[in-house]
């Protein structure tokens, strides 16, 4: 509470009417606070020190009030009072500001149960905010100590390629301490030896690994004086950004009887050519992923791999003297290739038979549908999912011509396939689209692809597509996507007077559900008005309509971000 007075100011007036004016009293500026050290921290009151709040809080609206007052007989047309109405003026400033210190000392922000700050601080972690949990030890002593006694919010360190070279040693120095013996997730910039000398005494902790390798430097943590004293004990992923082979192979990870997960991506020309050249446990790996490897490097990491239950394969220009007869990869469910050109494309697939092949993407640039099915037949397997995105996109060709025949003949390979991602044309939903339910009797959701194609021309077949859905001709479909070129489909489906029926009610969900995001940032948070965030209740008003066709609801997208 207030408990001394400062000197009073008295403010004398010229003779008016009403005497009472004639001698008026400023009230004193506010005192010290007693809470002082709480108005310059965000650390929560004691209930004593609630209470002082509180009492001042009331005090100084009590002499705002005051001030108000002196403002309605000082604030004359004459303008002769200007000087003492600019006092008061900043007299009343001066308690507004001392209240709002004094609020926000009662704050609930300061008052959150350890629980839910825990879930805020993990949800900071999770999100992969890097500076975020660092700044957390910074906002008061409360915080500090509820991250510090919770280990398992640092045994997550994350690379920031933006921060300085001292900081970045630093925080991870300290994450290696703050997370005691729990099992660490790190992510790395192989700088120099220091980083080295952190990470490998707590290797036996880690189990998820990125190391980002330098650009203009050889690489220290690849390359240890010695590897026999790392032993990567619980190690079950493992990603190396930016490798670059030279004459030493890598076996720094060699030993780690829990890998199982590996992803390598290499520097701009470089190709990973042989598989001596990275000392994996190969025969336990259950999934790789691999930029740039030549079309022999990937066949071997199959053979050596018998366990390989995913592969993502960037493939790289073909070894000119490679030979290698047809094998059978048993395990192999997903399989992901991106090759650089048609011929490795064959090499690639005509090398392999894959009996329990699951899921088949192939990204390139004109293929021979004929490949790819000859693969399906040879490995017996049962797709669930083909992704031939970019099979057959050449239309700036003279020469193209859509492989109606070939694409049914694939299809009908496929008929457990549940997902299947194809290019759109003009062709494919005038000989194919309809034909679709009959030779993939399974399908459930259809992506297409109009990258290449001219928006002018596809717009009546993109017309053909929505009748087709009106008409049920596709009635087995969960999921009809058609990536267009951010054109309006609502443009080529629906007439001008058909989208104003809906126009004005969809705007409104729109509104609301944005209202409803907005509530979820923290720089709306501190507005003085309260959205109303019941989000079920304005779900349930959405799907109450359903009088609107799903084609106009599907028909454009748009982000709440």
């Amino acid at each position: 509470m207030i408990t001394a007075r400062a000197s009073i100011d008295q403010l004398t007036m010229e003779t008016r009417p009403n005497p009472s004016t004639d001698t008026l009293v400023i009230p004193p500026p506010p005192d010290i606070s007693p809470i002082l050290t709480l108005l310059i921290s965000n650390d929560p009151p004691e209930p004593q020190e609630e209470a002082i709040a509180h009492q001042i809080i009331e005090t100084s609206t009590k002499r705002i009030l005051e001030c108000d007052e002196l403002i309605k007989v000082l604030d004359t047309p004459t303008g002769q009072l200007n000087e003492g109405l600019a006092s008061v003026k900043s007299r009343r400033a001066e308690y507004v500001s001392y209240i709002r210190l004094h609020k926000n000392v009662v704050g609930i922000i300061r008052r959150v149960p350890s629980d839910i700050l825990l879930e805020i601080f993990f949800e900071i972690v999770r999100n992969g905010w890097r500076h975020d949990i660092w700044s957390v030890l910074e906002v008061c002593r409360r915080w500090r100590d509820i991250a510090l006694d919770t280990p398992t919010l640092w045994s997550t360190f994350r690379y920031d390629e933006h921060a300085r070279f001292n900081t970045t040693l630093s925080r991870l120095s300290r994450s290696l301490k703050y997370a005691r013996s729990l099992p660490l997730q790190l992510s790395i910039g192989d700088y120099c030896r220091k980083v080295r000398e952190l990470v490998f005494p707590h290797s036996k902790q880690i189990i998820h690994l990125e190391v980002s390798l330098p650009l203009k430097m050889r690489s220290t943590f690849c390359f240890p004086s010695t590897t026999a004293l790392v032993q990567w004990d619980l190690l079950r992923s493992l990603k190396l950004r930016g490798l670059q082979i030279d004459s030493r192979q890598i076996s720094v990870f060699q030993r780690s009887p829990l890998l199982q997960d590996v992803e390598v991506t290499t520097k701009m020309g470089s190709v990973l050519s042989h598989i001596d050249e990275l000392a994996l446990p190969w025969s336990q790996l259950c999934k790789f992923s691999g930029d740039r490897l030549a079309l022999g490097y990937a066949l071997s990491i199959l053979q050596a791999a018998p366990m390989l239950e995913e592969c993502d394969f960037v493939l790289a220009s073909d070894h000119p003297h490679f030979n290698l007869p047809p094998f059978c990869h048993r395990s192999l469910s997903r399989l992901h290739i991106r090759p650089e050109d048609q011929q490795i494309a064959q090499n690639f697939l005509n090398r392999l038979i894959l009996p329990s092949l699951k899921k088949l993407s192939v990204d390139i640039c004109v293929l021979d549908l004929q490949i790819v099915s000859d693969f399906i037949k040879r490995s017996s397997c049962k797709l669930t999912f083909l992704s031939l995105l970019e099979a057959y996109t050449d239309l700036s060709s003279p020469s193209y011509r859509y492989p109606a025949s070939a694409i049914h003949h694939l299809l009908s390979l496929v008929p457990n396939v549940i997902d299947l991602c194809l290019p759109f044309s003009v062709a494919f939903v005038q000989t194919t689209l309809t034909s679709i339910p009959s030779l993939v009797p399974q399908l459930r959701h259809l992506y297409l692809e109009c990258a290449n194609s001219d928006p002018t021309t596809a717009e009546p077949a993109i017309r053909d597509v929505a009748l087709a859905v009106a008409r049920g001709d596709l009635s087995t479909l969960e999921t009809l996507i058609l990536d267009s070129w951010d054109v309006p489909l609502s443009d080529m489906i629906y007439t001008s007077s058909d989208e104003a029926i809906y126009e004005e009610l969809l705007d409104q969900w729109f509104d609301k559900l944005w209202e409803v995001s907005l509530a979820f940032k923290p720089r709306y948070q501190r507005c003085s008005t309260t959205p109303d965030i019941d989000l079920d209740r304005t779900l349930s008003l959405i799907e109450s309509r359903q009088d609107i066709p799903p084609l106009y609801l599907c028909q454009d997208v748009r982000f709440v971000s």
